[in-house]
């Protein structure tokens, strides 16, 4: 019997391995086609001043990425016959060619870098192709890709709009800035804002477009309240830059900030307050409470609890989650703010008056008040 059982079992397992090894070579071999698609391709290019610009294009291989020969881009001129340029592209990782700015060796992606020389570029529209040659000579090449040359001029910021204080408690407040660029204001497309302290940059978002102004000029902002200040504390500097299609910066603005982080705070208590001690077995105690935070919650670092068996000893802090797993700590809802925690009562538990004291830590060092509930343990 055991035999014919171990026969069984050991089928189905083989099934499994085989079914599940067929499903793995079912995504390894789907074949891929032979294709060239852009990645990064400058817009435009500013040949005012001599400037490196990043171009990379995604190729693909059914045989993968060892059957590829050569991946170059191409750059012509507006009559999209007489060549400008010539560069071949590398996948790299930068290993092989330092300067290619290849980040992640073997992945597909060919890059490398091209200074904007006037000397090779002439003002107005250029356009670009790339070209794949496979190890079997099969050529592939994408369409043309139009570009821009120009003298081009930086953005430039004009004027910032945020509080030197964000409060506890803050309800949104816009932290905006104006910019001008003379080649129009739909040549900026990023204004980024940035938050530093000791001149290292802890949090970076891109503003949204509020309003143009006029055909140069247009305002960028975004609304923050007081979660801005979550896992932080004290004084910080905004940083606020502009960059145009040409991947030219701005001017640098930037204004000091006070973000106050206070105490969460916990409330809510639920649990029965009294309990009978079994005998045989165990007994389950269901313990749940609410904790807040003006910087929001997840600026919360703990929530439990301490209990303390009135004349006898203190428990180590007991943790208290949020994450929706019911079965094993009774939360029923992740993230919602309701923290909770199941205790076993086993009959070796010391009968008694327990005093459980509630309290929240938070991401920059503040507790909370606490808050107290009892709990009679009867023989």
């Amino acid at each position: 019997m055991h035999k014919k059982l171990f026969l069984i079992l050991s089928s189905v397992l083989l099934l499994i391995v085989l079914t599940s090894c067929e499903e793995r070579k079912g995504i390894v071999d789907q074949p891929q086609v032979f294709s060239i698609q852009p990645v990064s391709v400058p817009s435009r290019l500013n040949i005012s001043r001599i400037k490196a610009y990043s171009i990379s294009f995604k190729v693909t291989h059914p045989n993968g990425v060892d059957a590829i020969g050569n991946v170059s881009a191409i750059f012509f001129g507006s009559n999209q016959f007489d060549s400008l340029l010539t560069i071949d592209l590398y996948d790299d990782g930068g290993v092989n060619n330092p300067g290619d700015t290849d980040v992640i060796a073997r992945d597909g992606i060919f890059t490398n870098t091209f200074l904007s020389d006037s000397m090779v570029f002439p003002l107005g529209i250029i356009y670009i192709k790339a070209s794949v040659l496979d190890n079997a000579q099969r050529e592939l090449q994408t369409d043309f890709i139009p570009c821009i040359s120009l003298f081009n001029k930086a953005p430039v910021l004009v004027s910032l709009s945020a509080p030197d204080t964000l409060p506890s408690g803050s309800p949104p407040v816009l932290f905006s800035v104006m910019v001008q660029d003379s080649n129009g204001i739909e040549d900026v497309p990023s204004v980024t804002l940035r938050l530093k302290q000791q001149n290292l940059t802890v949090f970076s978002t891109e503003l949204n477009s509020l309003s143009i102004t006029a055909v140069d000029s247009g305002l960028y902002g975004a609304y923050f309240d007081s979660t801005f200040a979550a896992e932080r504390i004290g004084d910080y500097r905004l940083e606020f830059q502009a960059v145009d299609l040409s991947e030219d910066s701005s001017n640098a603005l930037t204004q000091a900030i006070y973000l106050e982080n206070t105490a969460p705070e916990v409330f809510g208590i639920s649990m029965r307050n009294t309990i009978q001690r079994p005998t045989s077995g165990v007994d389950t105690l269901h313990v749940k409470i609410s904790a807040n935070d003006s910087q929001g919650l997840s600026d919360i670092l703990s929530v439990g609890f301490i209990a303390i068996l009135v004349g006898g000893d203190t428990s180590s802090f007991l943790p208290m989650l949020d994450d929706g797993d019911t079965p094993s700590n009774g939360d029923d809802l992740a993230n919602d703010g309701r923290y909770s925690t199941i205790i076993q009562i086993q009959p070796q538990n010391q009968t008694g008056t327990y005093i459980f004291e509630f309290s929240s830590d938070d991401k920059v060092g503040n507790t909370s008040v606490v808050s107290t509930d009892t709990l009679e343990v009867l023989p």
